[in-house]
Order: C-alpha cells, then structure tokens, then sequence
C-alpha cells in the first residue's frame, strides 16, 4: 500500500515539472522572437541608411560633374540631379526640403521621389554661395510615421 502512494504522488510530480518546463520553454522563445525581430528592424534600418548615404555620395558626384561642366543650373535653388539628364531638376513646392523632420514628400518634384533600389528615397539639395547641402529623406523602416534622414555638406 505504501509502494502505491508513492507512485501517485511521482506521477503528480511528473505532471507538474512538465507544466513548469512548458512555461520555461514558451517564455523562452517569446524572448527569442522578441529579441530576433528587434534585430531585423535594426538590420534593416541600417540597410536603409547605407542605401540611403550612397544615394546621397552619388549626388556629391553629381554636383561635382555638373559643377566642371560650368552647369549654372546648380548655383541657386532647391534642386535634385539625376545621372541620365544634364541639367537640375527644380520644381519644390513650399520651397527647400524642411529643415527637420517630418518632411512632406509631395512637394518633391517628380524626379527626385522614390529614388534607390528600393524606391522610397527622396532627394533635395540647397545651394548657398558654393556651398551644397543634400538631404536623402524616406519613411523609416522603424514605424509609427517616423522618417530618416541622411545629410551630407559639399562645398566648391
């Protein structure tokens, strides 16, 4: 009889330590996916941001051309350059980008929206006595409406 009882109550324990394994294992990989999927996000943020800063050295080179050729449509205004035209693309509307984020992107023209392998990448220079700023803007990978920024100064 006393052999009996014992069994029952190692059975109970077995029960319980399973229950309890179970817990340990789902919290565990809770963690894991938590953590897993906040490293995409910052993965992919940087990805974004090198996209983003190439974009950004491919215009210095741009204006650097454009500037050797004697292209005066680069000395004034809010404008983007494009490597297959020979002269700035104008046309902001509410004049230059915004001076910090957030930035409306419908006041880019045409030309200088949805730039990059992925295509959400919005591009402006300023010019200022030889001095360049260009801003590479887009929507971060982040969420909640934020955007990213990339800005690089050039001056000639």
């Amino acid at each position: 009889m006393l052999r009996q009882r014992k069994s029952l109550l190692e059975r109970g324990d077995t029960i319980v330590e399973v229950l309890i394994s179970i817990a340990v294992a789902g919290l565990v990989l809770a963690i894991t996916y938590s953590t897993m999927n906040r490293n995409l996000l910052v993965t992919q943020a940087s990805q974004e941001r090198t996209e983003a800063t190439k974009i950004a050295q491919g215009q210095l080179e741009l204006i650097k051309a454009h500037n050797d050729t004697g292209d005066t449509t680069i000395t004034s205004g809010t404008f983007c350059l494009d490597a297959s035209s020979t002269t700035a693309i104008p046309g902001f509307t509410g004049g230059s980008p915004l001076p910090s984020l957030p930035d409306n992107f419908a006041n880019y023209p045409a030309g200088c929206r949805g730039k990059g392998l992925n295509g959400f990448y919005n591009i402006g220079i300023t010019t200022n006595s030889g001095i360049y700023k260009v801003f590479v803007r887009w929507d971060s990978v982040l969420g909640n409406g934020q955007q990213d920024q990339v800005i690089m100064v050039y001056e000639i």
